[in-house]
């Protein structure tokens, strides 16, 4: 398929045809295209003390118990060392179904 013909290959974001393709004007931007500029905006931060979280890490987060001794978001998000930060931006998405890749409509 065209669609997932790999155009660009940015620190550990792969953006596909059909990625690209949503940033037409009737288009949703979708995850790749997402983590793809906070990947970018990190790599030119100077400052250490600002923290982009991919929108893949978001949804992780969100639908992950986190709490008491089986704490799986540990691994995820201790070396973001998020305490040390000033400023952590990170994309919320409206999506009711962590079962449904891509799912919800807003971000």
């Amino acid at each position: 398929m065209d669609g997932d013909r790999k155009l660009l290959e940015y620190a550990d974001i792969v953006l596909r045809a059909r990625d690209v393709s949503t940033l037409a004007r009737t288009q949703w931007l979708n995850d790749q295209i997402m983590s793809f500029y906070f990947e970018y905006l990190k790599a030119k931060a100077d400052d250490l003390r600002i923290e982009l979280i991919q929108a893949a890490t978001v949804q992780l987060v969100l639908w992950t118990e986190g709490e008491g001794e089986d704490d799986e978001l540990g691994p995820f998000l201790d070396p973001l060392d998020l305490g040390s930060k000033e400023l952590v931006l990170l994309p919320v998405n409206n999506s009711d179904s962590p079962m449904t890749p891509e799912s919800g409509s807003h971000w």
